[in-house]
């Protein structure tokens, strides 16, 4: 007999600054038993699904439409035992500015 334990969930970097154009991959490291389901989201859109892996690799990013260049992105870990875990991650987005 095994004791189940709620899901946790840390993601990396919880925070990054990117040039527009460039990729960044973020990491999810959920733990629990029975192993947690991972799922990606990007926070602001209608609850779309972008990976069910721990890695999220996102390429080509381009910048937001909101003033401070910002895009969250959720790591949601679940394995039936209590309430989902949940982390964010926050990528800005830089602009990619050419100067003559």
């Amino acid at each position: 007999m095994f004791s189940l334990v709620a899901p946790s969930v840390d993601v990396y970097p919880t925070s990054a600054i990117i040039v527009e154009g460039n990729s960044i991959t973020l990491s999810c490291n959920a733990s629990g038993k029975p192993e947690p389901l991972i799922s990606w989201t990007k926070i602001g859109e209608s609850g779309q699904v972008l990976s069910q892996s721990s890695l999220l690799r996102l390429v080509n990013v381009q910048r937001p439409g909101t003033p401070d260049s910002v895009i969250q992105y959720q790591c949601t870990a679940s394995n039936g035992v209590e309430s989902p875990a949940v982390d964010t991650a926050e990528v800005i987005v830089n602009c990619k500015c050419f100067f003559l």
